[in-house]
């Protein structure tokens, strides 16, 4: 992709595409952690001690996957595209995810609950990673980067505020359809969403954002840890991630 094409703006219809994700993506955010831990402490039968320390493992289990999986992408060159087979790979991974952490059974054991997190976890930062960065390589223009990214942040709080509502509104709902109102119907609802959304958004991103990367542009200029260590000794690079931490707290 050429510097003309890429500083070019994009069509609404891609931006759309590419915001697509953020709606299941966001559900292994907060919706997840406010709704999963005490339904897996209660009705799963799992100690609430054990529930937050499992939670609290996979994240920092997390971290590092980050930093490999950027450094697998800047390595990445094929006929697919440099960002696509990670963003799927990574939707197809949270899929299964979703599956193990929204639909486990009651007596879960803290084994199967760190699995269950720890899949839908590496999906998540898979997919994430390469979203992100998939959305600064659409275009080199300052602009248009913060037009790509207004959709990003959009569709993430639509998601966000829509996905919290869907435990209660189930629970509202399920009665009047023949459903008993517990925590279960309230989880397998979330987990059904996010399953259902995941899906058509992957498609959407798959076949409607562009990934036209040369067959040498992911070695061109390699990436090491030393660049990363390099990075991190810029001091506004260290305030923005003291900032992101402490609004993540």
């Amino acid at each position: 992709m050429d510097n003309a094409s890429r500083s070019m703006p994009l069509k609404r219809r891609t931006l759309a595409a590419f915001a697509a994700p953020c709606l299941p993506l966001t559900g292994v955010g907060l919706p997840m952690v406010i709704y999963l831990p005490p339904y897996y402490a209660s009705t799963l039968g799992l100690d609430l001690a054990i529930t937050g320390i499992l939670f609290s493992a996979v994240r920092w289990i997390d971290l590092p996957l980050d930093i490999a999986f950027g450094h697998g992408i800047d390595r990445t060159s094929t006929r697919f595209g440099r960002f696509r087979p990670w963003m799927v790979a990574g939707g197809l991974i949270m899929l299964l995810g979703l599956y193990l952490c929204f639909f486990a059974e009651p007596g879960l054991s803290p084994l199967r609950a760190f699995l269950g997190l720890l899949v839908i976890y590496i999906g998540f930062s898979m997919a994430q990673v390469a979203h992100t960065s998939w959305g600064q390589a659409l275009s080199t223009d300052y602009h248009e980067r913060s037009r790509i990214f207004g959709w990003w942040q959009t569709a993430n709080m639509i998601a966000l505020l829509t996905l919290l509502a869907v435990p209660p509104l189930a629970n509202w709902l399920g009665p009047q359809l023949g459903f008993a109102a517990t925590a279960s119907l309230g989880i397998h609802a979330m987990g059904l969403v996010l399953a259902l959304m995941l899906t058509p958004a992957l498609l959407a991103v798959a076949l409607g954002v562009p990934d036209r990367q040369s067959a040498g542009a992911a070695s061109e200029h390699p990436h090491g840890w030393r660049d990363i260590w390099q990075a991190l000794k810029q001091p506004n690079l260290r305030r923005l991630m003291l900032i992101d931490l402490l609004a993540s707290l």
